[in-house]
């Protein structure tokens, strides 16, 4: 059940549901055995998870920004007008 959390957790992360994901790693913790031979190896695989669910998250969130920035650029592109002739002598 442990290793299953853990997996869950691990998705969650790649698919930037950071909140399913820290749940699914805090039920880990609870249920992992301290004494656990292999623990120190699951808890990095654990941590290299949410590392990796960052920097998806700082992505998605730099590609936002730059769409809507790009999306703003097109609006004042598409809203200026050269002058007629008639607002240039005036």
């Amino acid at each position: 059940m442990m290793l299953i959390l853990l997996l869950q957790g691990i998705i969650y992360s790649i698919l930037g549901d950071k909140h399913m994901a820290d749940q699914r790693f805090q039920s880990y913790n609870k249920l992992c055995p301290k004494d656990l031979p292999d623990r120190k190896y699951l808890d990095s695989i654990m941590i290299r998870a949410k590392r990796q669910g960052a920097k998806i998250d700082e992505a998605k969130q730099k590609q936002k920004s730059h769409k809507s920035g790009e999306v703003n650029d097109t609006k004042k592109k598409q809203s200026w007008k050269k002058p007629s002739k008639d607002e240039l002598e005036a």
